[in-house]
């Protein structure tokens, strides 16, 4: 077991500030650490409401653009065009497993 005094949070953690959450490393051993941290749920209320208003919008715009892509994924050219497509990526990913030389693959859609 190692000496939780020896470390610091800052080494193990990429979090800084506020962020970090971890206010002691209490034990510490190859798998596990056991830390302490203060907070309030004032705290941990308020930084979920902030994080829910941030992801809002792109939840909203997940929503609403997988109702119109289901309705537009039923017209037969765009399922056409999807398939065409997934053909399309499929041999560029056999030409591309098949090259050893990934230079040749970057001077492939790179020409001047």
């Amino acid at each position: 077991m190692m000496d939780p005094f020896d470390i610091k949070i800052e080494d193990l953690l990429p979090h800084r500030n506020r962020m970090l959450l971890v206010d002691e490393i209490l034990e510490i051993d190859d798998k596990t650490a056991v830390t302490s941290a203060s907070g309030s749920a004032a705290d941990g209320a308020l930084f979920m409401v902030f994080f829910g208003l941030g992801t809002l919008p792109a939840v909203l715009t997940a929503g609403i653009l997988s109702h119109w892509i289901a309705r537009l994924s039923k017209l037969p050219q765009v399922r056409r065009g999807a398939g065409f497509f997934v053909i399309i990526l499929a041999v560029l990913t056999l030409f591309v497993s098949s090259s050893t030389d990934h230079a040749h693959y970057f001077h492939f859609f790179h020409r001047h």
